[in-house]
């Protein structure tokens, strides 16, 4: 018995380190499992992050779609408004360049009218002096014809009386 004894004894301990082995081996592989689960976990939450970053940056890439659309819808408008007052500018300038034309043609014919004007007081000078001229001939006729018909009176002339 002491002989089964022992052998139980040697079993037992046997069992008892095999049993220990096997449930540090049992701990060693819980250990693992956790670490796995702990980096499978941080692998989901990483692949997260990544999805959450895709979608935010298909988001941004759908916002800057939008606003690149935008810009260019108001770049097309701001080009066409740009022609609007390119020509605008153009017809300012056709007018100014009319109105200048206009102006010195005025100007022309102004320069004109006071040339006439000029000659207009230099012939009113000359009328005057003719007429100034023609009055004194005239009045030196009158005197010269009274003087002539008083003359021409036998009364008043005493050549004339004698005959």
């Amino acid at each position: 018995m002491k002989a089964s004894r022992a052998a139980g004894g040697v079993v037992g301990l046997a069992a008892a380190a095999w049993a220990g082995q096997a449930g540090y081996k049992v701990w060693e592989a819980n250990r693992d499992l956790s670490d796995a689960t702990a980096a499978l976990r941080e692998a989901e939450r990483a692949t997260e992050d990544r999805e959450r970053a895709l979608q935010e940056l298909k988001e941004q890439a759908k916002s800057l779609s939008s606003l690149r659309e935008g810009v260019s819808l108001e770049l097309d408008l701001l080009q066409a408004e740009l022609q609007k007052v390119k020509k605008e500018e153009e017809r300012i300038q056709d007018t100014i360049l009319k109105k200048e034309t206009q102006l010195t043609d005025a100007e022309l014919g102004l320069k004109k009218i006071y040339d006439e004007e000029n000659s207009l007081h230099e012939s009113q000078k000359q009328l005057r002096t003719i007429i100034t001229t023609s009055t004194q001939r005239l009045s030196e006729a009158r005197e010269a014809a009274k003087r002539a018909k008083f003359e021409a009176n036998p009364m008043n002339n005493p050549l004339l009386r004698s005959k």
